[in-house]
């Protein structure tokens, strides 16, 4: 003779059914715990029509029971997460909550419901401590902003395509700014290179007249004093266009390398 808990059982399982149900019906991937626990819940109710004595058969009835209680809270929990998993992806997507606001005045609401239906999961404690009925009203809550962001859902695509534009833009932008002060310090650059170049070509040209010059009196100067005049007055002509002359070698060929090696080839080409 079968239990009269039998009844009991079947509104479990029927409950259980109806979550795995919701799950599916909502366009979400099946959910094979909640199953296996209604197929093992199945087996333990076949095994107390079977039973040989009512003990056997009450101990199956109870054993599909935790299966049937069992198979309800993964279904249920598991669309509550996958329903959060929705929310979070919107918050993932760069959109800030005052922008999904313009877009969804109701954002913050819905954002509130999500964390009591996480908390919920989260402190919930053993299986046969968890509210159905609380687990039913999160998700009730849950689909309700989740049709209604659905309904919305090219806008918040085109607010997500508009912040992503956006970014880029700033990235094009940085990109340019720092290209266009690399081009200006290289500009920079260059005028001072081409001031310190002038500067040591004029001064060796400078300095080479000058040591002609003295060479000139030192050689040609009527006097003695004149002559010493001319040779000092050399000696620093020549020192100034030394100097000079290194700095515009290590100008030309250290700050100028590019330069310097065409000039190279053109003159081993030359040859």
């Amino acid at each position: 003779m079968i239990s009269p808990r039998i009844t009991e059982i079947k509104k479990l399982f029927a409950d259980a059914e109806s979550a795995i149900k919701l799950y599916e019906r909502i366009g979400l991937d099946n959910i094979i715990s909640a199953v296996n626990e209604l197929r093992y819940a199945g087996e333990h109710i076949l095994a107390a029509e079977t039973a040989a004595n009512p003990d056997d058969c009450e101990t199956a009835l109870l054993r599909a029971e935790r299966h049937c209680i069992r198979a309800r809270y993964d279904a249920l929990e598991s669309t509550i997460v996958t329903l959060l998993e929705q929310f979070g992806a919107i918050r993932q997507s760069g959109i800030s909550s005052d922008e999904m606001m313009g877009i969804f005045p109701d954002w913050k609401s819905a954002l509130q419901k999500a964390v009591a239906a996480q908390k919920l999961i989260e402190t919930g404690g053993a299986v046969r401590d968890a509210d159905p009925m609380a687990l039913k009203a999160a998700i009730d809550d849950l689909l309700e902003y989740r049709y209604r962001l659905l309904a919305i859902e090219p806008q918040i695509v085109a607010k997500r395509n508009e912040i992503i534009e956006s970014r880029e833009a700033q990235k094009r932008e940085k990109a340019a700014s720092i290209a266009a002060d690399r081009e200006r310090k290289a500009r920079n650059e260059k005028i001072v290179q081409d001031r310190q170049f002038l500067l040591s070509f004029s001064a060796t040209v400078s300095g080479s007249l000058i040591g002609l010059l003295g060479t000139l009196i030192a050689i040609y100067g009527t006097f003695p004093e004149f002559r010493f005049l001319g040779m000092v007055v050399g000696l620093v002509g020549f020192v100034i266009f030394t100097v000079a002359s290194y700095r515009l070698s290590r100008e030309f060929l250290v700050a100028r390398p590019g330069e310097a090696k065409s000039a190279m080839k053109g003159t081993t080409a030359n040859l």
